[in-house]
């Protein structure tokens, strides 16, 4: 959403967490042309093409809440953890927490769908899939690691399975972050949900866009987006009197630390606050490739939250927007 007036302009970011997911891969493949089969009280799916898979598993449903890791998997630029949840006590998609020892951790829905899934759980309906990835943002030793999924971190853990980490040279290093912002990284340890962080974002954006003076105020929903469902920001300049008044839903503070979407939106909500100090560099055609689409000021804190170190470029405003930013572009905010 943009809005002029006089010299101050308002960019605003929409981060829902279902934008994290993609589509579930099958499990054991399968030439079996039915539906469905039975056996021994056994209830099998058959997915159609190209995901043709075989599921079997127990047609009684679980007593509670059951979360099933598919495969976990270790890749130079993160670890994904694929499978589904279900509560039986909702027709609704669990919100859950990955968290994987030493590495970081993150929220996710489980609404991708399985077209199988209500053929084994009859009436169950089919969003239930997940598939999500924990970046790396810190050197990590190869070597074994635990990756386990919970609803509430008072829980147990619903499920978990180690991965077997390589040694990947190097390539899970992450671009040297600011120092105002580095509490904003998950530190692979459990910590209370609902700690009040305000002041460790307010310090991060600040100090990103030093020269600008830059209020910040808090709100549970921003652009229609609540605090329990995603997360926000919004952002007024003005140019003439250098200043930028900022609002970030509560869900940047209260999952600060805990996943990296928070913080990558907190660097892109600075990237428009530091466009004040650099409007020049933050106004180049570079950023604007497509013009009929009238994208070049979220191009811009999209890279310049990449350029300053960004953990997630999916969370940095790539995701949502659903365009990449070019080397180029990370090149030339980085001088903002």
């Amino acid at each position: 959403m943009k809005k002029q007036s006089r010299s101050w302009q308002v960019f605003s970011t929409v981060f829902l967490t279902s934008f994290v997911l993609s589509p579930f891969v099958g499990t054991v493949p399968s030439a079996l042309g039915s539906e469905t089969e039975k056996v021994d009280e056994i209830r099998c799916a058959t997915g159609t093409p190209p995901h043709d898979y075989l599921v079997c598993r127990k047609i009684t449903p679980p007593a509670g809440v059951e979360v099933v890791l598919h495969n976990v998997t270790a890749k130079p630029e993160g670890i994904t953890i694929t499978g589904w949840g279900y509560d039986p006590a909702t027709p609704q998609p669990l919100l859950l927490f990955a968290f994987i020892e030493s590495i970081g951790s993150r929220f996710y829905v489980a609404d991708n769908p399985l077209e199988w899934f209500p053929i084994i759980y009859p009436g169950t309906g089919t969003d239930h899939g997940f598939s999500v990835t924990i970046p790396f943002v810190t050197p990590v030793a190869p070597g074994d690691h635990q990756a386990c999924v919970y609803k509430k971190l008072s829980d147990e853990p619903l499920a978990c399975k180690t991965v077997n980490i390589p040694d990947f040279s190097g390539g899970n290093l992450a671009t040297p972050l600011n120092e105002a912002c580095a509490s904003g990284l998950p530190t692979g340890s459990l910590r209370p949900l609902l700690q009040d962080n305000r002041a460790a974002v307010e310090a991060c954006v600040r100090a990103l866009a030093s020269g600008v003076t830059v209020t910040v105020d808090w709100t549970e929903t921003l652009n229609s987006v609540n605090s329990k469902s995603g997360w926000a920001g919004q952002v007024f300049m003005d140019i003439g009197h250098q200043t930028a008044a900022a609002t970030l839903t509560n869900s940047v503070a209260t999952t600060w630390g805990l996943d990296n979407t928070a913080l990558s939106l907190a660097m892109h909500e600075a990237g428009h606050a530091a466009s004040v100090r650099c409007p020049t560099i933050a106004a180049d055609p570079l950023f604007d490739p497509q013009p009929d689409k009238n994208q070049r000021v979220e191009r811009f804190g999209t890279a310049f939250a990449i350029a300053h170190g960004a953990p997630s470029r999916w969370g940095s405003g790539e995701g949502p927007y659903k365009f990449r930013i070019t080397n180029a572009e990370i090149e030339l905010a980085s001088r903002c």
